[in-house]
C-alpha cells in the first residue's frame, strides 16, 4: 500500500540560528575543527553536546510493497518518537548520515585467515591472496548509517547540579547559591564549581559534571532509539573519530586512530588525530591532499543539496533517497541536518509565513514601479505560495503528525574535476526521475563539508535549509535501508548481519 505525503519548501522560517558565513576562497588551511571534547559516545563543541549512534541495517531491497511501506511507517515514527521524551516542548535536531569508504580487502581477508586451513591446504594462501585482489579490483564499498541527536546548549548542562547517576535532579539558581555560601566549609574545588553556575560563568572545559548531566540526557535518548526500529546503539570515542577521520580519507580506507585507547580526549588530542590540509582556493569543490601507502594521493571532494522536492511523492512505489545515490555513483554518503519539528510549533510558523506573505503582498501592491516591471508575476507567486500554505495548514490540523525542517546533501569525492562533473550529472539524471533536483553551490563548499563534521553546528545559507516536510520524510530518506552480503541487486554495497558491520 503506497503512502503519499506532501513536501514543501517555505523560506523565513521563524527563529531560524543562521551562522556567519567566513570567506570560503582560501589558500590551503589548517581545518577549524568543531569537536572540543569527545567522552563516551558524546561530542562537546563549543557551544553545543550532540549524541552519536549507530543505525541497525534494515533489509528492503526485496521485500513486498506491504513490508516496504510498513519500514517507511516504522522509520518515521521512530524519528518522532524523540519528541516523547520527558520534558521535551520544542523541537528535536537530528543529523542522520551514512559513510561510504573502500573496503580494505586485506584488513578484511585477515579476519577471515584461518591458519589451521592454511596447515592442511598448501594452496590456501594463493587462493586468499585471490579473492584479496578479486575484491580490490571490484571497487567493493562499505556502507554505515549513523545518526546524531542534538542533546542541547552546553550551558544547560553546566548549570544543573548532578545529585545521583540515577536520580538527578537539577539544581536551581537558588539551590546554586544555597550551595555557593555552604561550600565555603568544604573546599575549593566545591566551591568553584557552584561558584560558576552562581555566578553566570562557563568553563571551555567540560567539567566532570558536565559530562554527568549530559549523559543523563544521553541514556533517556538511548532508551528511545534502542526500542525503536532504527535500533540504535551508542558509538564509541574510537568509532567517532573513525567517522570523522573517513572524512578527510575520500577514496581509501581510513587509517586507524594515532592516539591510545581510553577515555574522553580534549582539543588538542583531536586536532592532533586530524591535523590535515585542505585546499579551498577553487569554489566549486576541496581539493584534500594525503599520504596513503607511501604515496600522495589526491581526491576532489564536492557536497551537492537538494534544492527541491516536489510536492508529492507515492512510497514504495520510489526508491529510498539514499538507495538512488548509491545506485548511481560507487561512493555517495548522504546526510541531512534535519529538525523533527512538534504539530503545535509548526501551527504558529505557518502563522508566521502567511503573515510575512501578506506584508510582501502589501509592499508590491503600494510600488507602481515594481508592478510594472514585475509586481504582477510576484504576486502570482505569492497567491500560489499561499494556496500552498492553506493546504499545508489544513494537513497540520488534520494530520496532527510532527514535521521535519532542513537539508539534505549527497558528498562525492574524485580522482578529478572531471570526475566529479560526471558523477554529478548522473545524480542529477537519477533524481530527476522522481522530480528531485541537486545544486551544486559554490563558495560554500568547505562550510557544507564542515557541516558533515560530527558535533558541527547546523549551517544555514542560500538553499541548504528551505525543506518543510511532513515527518514521513524521515522514512524515506532510507539511511538505514540495506542490501545484505550477497544480494546480486547491489554488488558494490557489502553489508553483513554478523560484527564488525561493514
Amino acid at each position: 500500500m503506497a503512502s503519499t505525503f506532501p513536501f514543501n519548501p517555505l523560506k523565513g522560517f521563524p527563529g531560524e540560528k543562521k551562522l556567519a558565513r567566513p570567506e570560503t576562497r582560501t589558500k590551503p588551511r589548517e581545518l577549524d575543527i568543531p569537536q572540543k571534547t569527545i567522552a563516551r559516545n558524546m561530542v562537546f563543541s563549543d557551544s553545543e553536546v550532540w549524541a552519536f549512534y549507530r543505525m541497525s541495517s534494515a533489509q528492503f531491497d526485496f521485500e513486498s510493497t506491504d513490508i516496504k511501506s510498513a519500514l517507511l511507517h516504522m522509520s518515521s515514527a521512530a524519528y518522532a518518537s524523540l519528541l516523547n521524551l520527558k520534558g521535551e516542548t520544542g523541537p528535536i535536531h537530528i543529523f542522520p548520515f551514512t559513510l561510504s569508504t573502500p573496503l580494505d580487502a586485506n584488513a578484511f581477508l585477515a579476519t577471515s585467515y584461518s591458519p589451521a586451513q592454511a596447515m592442511v591446504n598448501p594452496q590456501y594462501d594463493s587462493i586468499m591472496k585471490y579473492q584479496a585482489n578479486i575484491l580490490k579490483e571490484s571497487r567493493i564499498t562499505m556502507q554505515d548509517a549513523y545518526l546524531g541527536v542534538l542533546l542541547g546548549d552546553r550551558k544547560k548542562f553546566q548549570k544543573t547540579q548532578v545529585i545521583d547517576e540515577s536520580e538527578e535532579p537539577e539544581e536551581s539558581l537558588e539551590d546554586a547559591k544555597k550551595a555557593f555560601m555552604s561550600g565555603m566549609k568544604k573546599g575549593s574545588a566545591f566551591l568553584a564549581e557552584h561558584a560558576k553556575i552562581f555566578l553566570g560563568i562557563y568553563s571551555e572545559n567540560v567539567s566532570e559534571l558536565e559530562e554527568r548531566n549530559a549523559a543523563k540526557r544521553e541514556r533517556t535518548i538511548r532508551r528511545a532509539l534502542r526500542q525503536s526500529a532504527l535500533s540504535c546503539e551508542p558509538l564509541t570515542r574510537d568509532e567517532i573519530l573513525l567517522a570523522t577521520k573517513s572524512l578527510l580519507h575520500p577514496g581509501v580506507p581510513v587509517p586507524p586512530l594515532e592516539i591510545e585507547p581510553g577515555g574522553r580526549i580534549g582539543s588538542h588530542q583531536i586536532a592532533y588525530e586530524y591535523a590535515h590540509l585542505i585546499d579551498n582556493s577553487r569554489n566549486t569543490c576541496l581539493v584534500i591532499t594525503q599520504e596513503y601507502t607511501k604515496a600522495t594521493l589526491k581526491k576532489y571532494v564536492a557536497t551537492f543539496t537538494v534544492s527541491q522536492l516536489p510536492e508529492v511523492l507515492e512510497f514504495p512505489n520510489i526508491v529510498p533517497f539514499a538507495e538512488v545515490a548509491n545506485s548511481a555513483v560507487s561512493q555517495a554518503s548522504v546526510f541531512a541536518r534535519l529538525a523533527i519539528v512538534p504539530n503545535n510549533i509548526m501551527k504558529e510558523a505557518f502563522s508566521f509565513v502567511r503573515q510575512q506573505h501578506i506584508l510582501e503582498a502589501e509592499d508590491l501592491k503600494k510600488s507602481a514601479e515594481q508592478i510594472q516591471e514585475y509586481g504582477h508575476a510576484g504576486i502570482t507567486e505569492l497567491q500560489k505560495s499561499n494556496l500552498r500554505l492553506e493546504e499545508l495548514m489544513e494537513a497540520n490540523d488534520t494530520i496532527g503528525e510532527p514535521w521535519v525542517r532542513g537539508s539534505i546533501h549527497i558528498r562525492v569525492y574524485g580522482d578529478s574535476y572531471e570526475d566529479l562533473e560526471t558523477q554529478f550529472e548522473k545524480l542529477k539524471q537519477e533524481y530527476r526521475s522522481q522530480n528531485i533536483n541537486l545544486r551544486w553551490t559554490r563558495n560554500n563548499q568547505l562550510e557544507l563539508f564542515m557541516s558533515a563534521f560530527p558535533g558541527s553546528s547546523l549551517y544555514v545559507g542560500g538553499v541548504t535549509n528551505n525543506h518543510i516536510l511532513t515527518n514521513q520524510f524521515t522514512g524515506y530518506l532510507g539511511l538505514n535501508f540495506a542490501a545484505n552480503l550477497g544480494d546480486d541487486l547491489r554488488p558494490n554495497a557489502l553489508r553483513d548481519s554478523t560484527a564488525p558491520r561493514i
